[in-house]
């Protein structure tokens, strides 16, 4: 949900004077930011003489920290035609069918990063681009059916460069992500590996080579299918590539993070795994913020869903808006505080026998805040989920190859100890980064194997 502490971009800060609020020391954001990002965290939308939601056609991405001009990159200068040098790191690979580079199929349509999302830290006044390519009417209509994701960004070749590495696709699009200023603990975007699989019609090209389909999984008792079992078995391959750089401005550190079975906090949700290894705990804000009311406000898509949100007086908010998107405006409330989006239920906080409510609770004191649970207690730090496998890179403004092997992942240790690496069952990936700036862009992200 929304609400915490401390700084949005300088440039988009305004301090109120005497003559306004006087001084409270609270930071006031440019409407103009407020109508390029609607979810700023902690800041009501802003909203048209009707009330409605005031949301981009297209992904905007505002600038960051001082604003300082993007010089791109060195690495694949558009000036030159020959980029065998660039490429030189990929001789000693060999990389998976599956990947996600990013580009638009078909070609001429906005590039989707399909089935990638966002995720921020509760930091007031910060936000992070792009939202979800559902939510922008123009990017909207690029979907195909049953599909989701981030919108990709277009990348001006003659000024930033981009990989292209004799590619049977010319390289166009990237997945762009920016943002911050984070003073917690950070964000990423992640990506449920599974839902490569779904249905061949969604499938990077080659896909095939990690996802196991029904009739394998027919021909071989041992195996399931990914579908079923929701994660992946990427033990075949070394490690992780993929090409990245960084915004002028932009935290130069990009951790990329591995969920497995073990660690996963949306497997624990699930329970289709069997025995739960960990505990998921969900923290939660008891009221709204100031200038809004908790409020039922009834939702059409993709099914009428009635749920009390916080919502600013005289707003009406379009019944139409995406479900996560609504979300992140318009927090429920009130007796659906702890629920989950009204997309994805919450089987954990919805449960008729024992649900779950915002109450405080304090760890010996050396942690209290509101957590939703029910009759057992909230999720000590030492038993939680999502604490996976992580390694990183430090970035530059230049196009670097990166490949990580997967023996230098580590659990970074807030959370509960797996007893091993499963690279039998990765659930997902995610490229994540720590307090600051965030402002990287990310290509052709696949596994390799060493030749």
């Amino acid at each position: 949900m929304k609400r915490k502490l401390l700084l949005a971009p300088i440039g988009w800060l305004v301090l109120a004077a005497c003559s306004g609020r006087g001084n409270s020391g609270k930071l006031e954001i440019e409407p103009a930011l407020i109508e390029q990002v609607p979810w700023i965290n902690g800041v009501p939308p802003r909203h048209d003489m009707a009330g409605k939601t005031i949301v981009p056609a297209d992904p905007v991405y505002p600038e960051i920290a001082s604003g300082a001009a993007d010089p791109g990159s060195r690495v694949f200068d558009p000036a030159r035609s020959d980029h065998s040098e660039d490429c030189a790191a990929l001789d000693d690979v060999v990389l998976s069918g599956w990947r996600h580079d990013f580009e638009p199929a078909p070609p001429g349509t906005v590039g989707i990063a399909q089935f990638w999302s966002t995720y921020f830290d509760s930091t007031e006044g910060a936000w992070l681009v792009p939202g979800g390519a559902n939510w922008y009417p123009n990017t909207l209509t690029q979907l195909s059916k049953n599909s989701w994701g981030l919108p990709g960004q277009l990348i001006d070749q003659t000024k930033l460069g981009l990989p292209q590495c004799g590619d049977d696709v010319p390289n166009a699009n990237v997945l762009h992500v920016r943002g911050g200023r984070f003073n917690h603990f950070g964000g990423g975007v992640e990506h449920a590996l599974n839902w490569d699989c779904n249905a061949l019609a969604h499938q990077p090209r080659g896909v095939d080579d990690l996802c196991v389909t029904p009739q394998e999984a027919a021909a071989d008792s041992t195996l399931r299918p990914t579908t079923e079992s929701e994660v992946m078995d990427i033990s075949g391959y070394d490690g992780i590539a993929f090409w990245a750089r960084r915004g002028p401005e932009g935290s130069s550190g990009l951790m990329v993070g591995l969920q497995t079975k073990d660690t996963s906090g949306y497997l624990a949700r699930s329970g289709k795994l069997g025995p739960k290894y960990c505990k998921r705990e969900k923290s939660c804000v008891p009221t709204c913020d100031p200038g809004t009311e908790c409020v039922e406000f009834t939702q059409t898509v993709p099914t009428d869903t009635t749920r009390y949100r916080c919502i600013p007086p005289g707003a009406a908010p379009d019944s139409t808006l995406a479900p996560a998107l609504v979300d992140l405006l318009y927090p429920q409330c009130g007796v659906h505080t702890c629920w989950g989006a009204s997309d994805f239920p919450d089987p954990d906080a919805e449960n008729p026998e024992d649900l779950w409510e915002c109450k405080p609770y304090t760890f010996s004191g050396l942690e209290e805040n509101y957590w939703c649970f029910g009759s057992e207690p909230p999720a000590a730090p030492s038993e939680r989920c999502d604490d996976g496998f992580v390694s990183s890179v430090s970035l530059s403004t230049d196009w670097q190859f990166y490949k990580l092997p997967f023996e230098v992942f580590r659990q970074a240790g807030f959370a509960k100890r797996a007893d091993r690496f499963d690279l039998k069952n990765v659930f997902s990936i995610a490229f994540q980064f720590s307090v600051g700036y965030a402002d990287f862009y990310v290509d052709n992200v696949s596994f390799y194997r060493n030749k």
